[in-house]
């Protein structure tokens, strides 16, 4: 039974890596009785299942998470071209976690808005 399995690493998409769930051989080796070598066998099955699972629900997590990011990413691209104001913010759910994005744009007219407003608040101020 071959125990290496393969997953996409996060850096380049066409490389793979092998991973290798076959840890629990070497209870077999060990100068142990039958009935503990089963015993430690069903737990070494069990966690290689539960590694497995892990390992499977993290990268779907990734892979979703990846795409999610992109379109949010992308949308922020067009909405700059716009060029008016927005704020997009978004969490996504990653391998390890979660990223939270923030993406902000305020035009120019805000500013000079803002600095007119100041001004003019200076002068009454100032009389």
């Amino acid at each position: 039974m071959d125990d290496t399995y393969a997953m996409t690493t996060t850096d380049n998409k066409d490389q793979v890596a092998p991973f290798s769930f076959d840890f629990g051989s070497e209870f077999i080796k060990e100068n142990l009785p039958a009935e503990k070598r089963t015993e430690l066998a069903v737990v070494a099955q069990n966690r290689r299942i539960d590694l497995a699972q892990d390992v499977a629900r993290r990268t779907i997590r990734l892979q979703a998470s990846n795409v999610d990011m992109d379109v949010t990413l992308n949308k922020a691209r067009e909405l700059s071209k716009v060029k008016g104001d927005f704020h997009i913010r978004s969490t996504h759910e990653t391998a390890s976690g979660q990223t939270e994005i923030t993406v902000r744009s305020h035009s120019p007219v805000v500013w000079f808005v803002i600095g007119v407003a100041g001004l003019i608040l200076l002068m009454l101020i100032m009389k």
